[in-house]
């Protein structure tokens, strides 16, 4: 795989086996079951990557240069968990991993 220029930084060869590894940790899968990982241009902080999964699609938010400076990911996750009891979104499979 060749490095990809995203808007959340450099998506290397070695953040794609990070990724890899977290989604199969998370899901319980095997690295051949997950397909179609390419990089969106969605992130001002991150990497944003979307994949397809047992039939499902999903998108990963991996940190991206200066994220641990722009973002308070402790407030982050109390937000999130917030939005999710609210019904706002519960589509959130993961998070810290």
């Amino acid at each position: 795989m060749q490095d990809i220029q995203t808007i959340g930084g450099l998506f290397t060869e070695e953040s794609r086996r990070i990724v890899v590894t977290n989604i199969c940790r998370v899901f319980n899968c095997n690295e051949e079951d997950n397909e179609n990982l390419v990089p969106v241009q969605a992130g001002l902080t991150n990497v944003v990557l979307s994949f397809n999964l047992n039939g499902g699609k999903y998108v990963y938010r991996h940190p991206g240069l200066g994220s641990e400076i722009l973002v308070e990911r402790g407030r982050e996750t109390i937000m999130q968990k917030i939005v999710e009891d609210a019904g706002i979104d519960t589509t959130l499979v993961t998070n810290g991993c």
